[in-house]
């Protein structure tokens, strides 16, 4: 978990060396994990200073639950595939939430794989519902304009059916080919070019975080797959007619 005040001095990063919290990235996050760390007062110091904090996807919506029922900040702008899930872990405290997810992801994370220019110009969804704050839309609507992108409003079932879509069912339709691709003979491979490689990049992507992804939005992924089965279909049925 990367950590960044708004004050300059103060960037830093949570260390993770201590007993009780050494498996803490080895598993997937629950309750009871951040139950703990909240329970650490410096922690929380840091917590009410802090701009942005950095989780994965499935722990979105159980630290902002978290941060709701130790109301340690004034507003709370998760970036993630699913807003959804975070809608319904906030559901008794909406007025500082506002949903976000930047459409700029790439296949590879970390420190080494960062672009200054990532959110440039890129579509940033912001999904506030009729109790959030207008003052906390205006503030996500700042962070958004900051990092380059264009921001674009929409409901959280809307936003989640889109990416559904637009990327969680291209990356595992890219998954698939990859896997047809990994069990292909030496002489076939060797004859892919550029096209393949565009087709199967996103499939490089972290396979964990992406089942958590599918998983949380099954019921859309299956219905723009069950589209492209059909489309498929009537492919196969033309082929076979040649």
């Amino acid at each position: 978990m990367a950590v960044t005040s708004m004050r300059p001095d103060r960037e830093m990063y949570i260390p993770w060396n201590r007993p009780n919290f050494a498996p803490f990235w080895t598993l997937r996050p629950t309750l009871e994990h951040f139950a703990l760390l909240f329970q650490e007062t410096l922690f929380s110091q840091w917590l009410l200073n802090t701009l942005i904090i950095s989780l994965c996807s499935t722990a979105i919506a159980l630290f902002c639950g978290l941060l709701a029922a130790y109301a340690l900040a004034r507003l709370r702008f998760p970036l993630g595939d699913l807003k959804k899930p975070q809608v319904r872990a906030l559901a008794a405290e909406p007025g500082r939430f506002v949903g976000g997810h930047p459409m700029a992801g790439r296949e590879v994370s970390g420190p080494a794989a960062a672009l200054v220019d990532l959110f440039e110009g890129r579509p940033w969804v912001l999904c506030p519902d009729e109790g959030t704050d207008p003052q906390a839309v205006t503030r996500a609507l700042e962070v958004v304009r900051l990092a380059g992108a264009v921001p674009v409003t929409m409901s959280a079932a809307d936003h989640d059916a889109a990416v559904a879509l637009v990327s969680h069912a291209p990356h595992l339709v890219a998954a698939l080919v990859a896997g047809r691709l990994a069990v292909a003979s030496d002489h076939e491979v060797r004859l892919a070019g550029a096209g393949v490689g565009d087709v199967t990049r996103v499939a490089a992507a972290d396979p964990t975080l992406w089942t958590d992804i599918l998983a949380a939005n099954a019921a859309a992924v299956a219905d723009v797959l069950r589209r492209l089965r059909t489309d498929l279909d009537q492919a196969l049925l033309a082929l076979d007619q040649d």
